[in-house]
């Protein structure tokens, strides 16, 4: 799912892998959407000149069909704004040590280093209960970004069940 989406961006953008990549998650989520919208809207319209063409042969004078009888309504639009509003994204977290320390935002290179480092897709990865070990590697991914010097290790005692409980 992961490699389709950034081909899709890649391809329908223009941009370069890399600049997707250092995008945050919710704004490639809501970009997605938005494709998925416009590629739904487009396909709408040549079934609906068909209909169109369906119903003129087969309606009467008791009957009238419309086109969104035999293809149903309209796509919805969902706006970008309005996606983004639904992802949440923790930016910081408050560990055993009392500091709070910054979050990367999650971006394709988070999530690729995760999937590449236990071989499985994020929806594998992240669906049903989650691996401490997964989680903990997910949380690092993003630390490190602001705090290059801490490691996996410190990080793990500094994740302690008070930090869990609170978590969002």
């Amino acid at each position: 799912m992961l490699d389709a989406a950034i081909t899709l961006l890649v391809r329908e953008t223009g941009w370069t892998l890399e600049y997707i990549r250092e995008q945050p998650v919710s704004h490639i989520q809501a970009l997605l959407t938005e494709l998925d919208y416009l590629r739904a809207a487009e396909a709408y319209q040549g079934a609906y000149n068909s209909a169109l063409i369906v119903c003129s042969l087969i309606s009467s004078r008791e009957r009238h069909y419309k086109p969104e009888e035999i293809i149903g309504e309209r796509p919805e639009r969902r706006t970008m704004e309005d996606t983004l509003a639904k992802v949440p994204d923790m930016d910081s977290i408050t560990l055993a040590d009392g500091n709070t320390y910054k979050l990367a935002s999650v971006n394709l290179n988070i999530l690729t280093e995760v999937e590449d480092r236990f071989d499985k897709s994020i929806e594998e990865l992240f669906s049903g209960t989650v691996r401490v070990g997964v989680y903990k590697a997910f949380l690092f991914a993003r630390i490190r970004r602001n705090y290059p010097d801490m490691t996996e290790d410190q990080l793990g005692e500094l994740i302690t069940d008070d930090v869990l409980v609170n978590l969002k």
